[in-house]
């Protein structure tokens, strides 16, 4: 099912450094902003910048509102007056293409990027020297890769684990949680 919302691409290094952004569907378009940094296209220098220097790990993925399509350029500029994120070149919404899916020569364009960027020793030691100072655990292999929301505050976590210890629950009883045993007893959902 597709989410149209709100949703913001968050340093984890520099926390004050955001974009915000909206989409009619926010998963394909996180994918989008992956795809154009990979590919050292994304249209935000500074997001660009950031990325190059510090990789994809070093950016916080997280939904700030979920909303009808009527509303969300309205919602979105809400977020931009407030926050002024820095990462966002303009500040004003609005996408030409609110909807609109790409061709599939875009798509092929889009995805003949360069797939095998690789970090610095250097960069990874930082990253996971900030990750240990803000308390972010890497993901153990139980749950990993199956990323959880929590659909009351948008928060997005990318293992069950990590979820689980961010609710002080146990990662068996969160699991079975999750998988519907207990359907109407959590506010997290799997990210599909």
């Amino acid at each position: 099912m597709n989410k149209s919302g709100v949703y913001k691409i968050q340093s984890i290094c520099k926390p004050t450094r955001y974009y915000i952004g909206s989409s009619a569907n926010i998963k394909d378009r996180w994918g989008c902003h992956l795809r154009n940094l990979k590919n050292n296209k994304h249209h935000s220098i500074k997001l660009q910048n950031h990325y190059n220097k510090h990789d994809k790990e070093d950016l916080l993925f997280s939904i700030c509102v979920l909303c009808d399509l009527d509303g969300l350029l309205k919602i979105e500029q809400l977020f931009l007056d407030q926050y002024q994120p820095w990462f966002n070149i303009v500040h004003t919404a609005g996408s030409p293409r609110l909807g609109i899916p790409h061709t599939d020569e875009a798509k092929q364009k889009i995805s003949n990027g360069n797939k095998n960027k690789k970090r610095s020793e250097e960069v990874r030691k930082k990253l996971s020297k900030l990750k240990k100072e803000a308390g972010i655990k890497p993901p153990t292999r139980l749950g990993c890769g199956k990323k959880v929301i929590n659909i009351l505050t948008g928060n997005i976590y990318n293992s069950i684990r990590v979820a689980a210890e961010n609710t002080s629950m146990k990662y068996s009883t969160f699991r079975s949680q999750l998988n519907e045993e207990h359907p109407n007893t959590t506010d997290f959902k799997l990210v599909v």
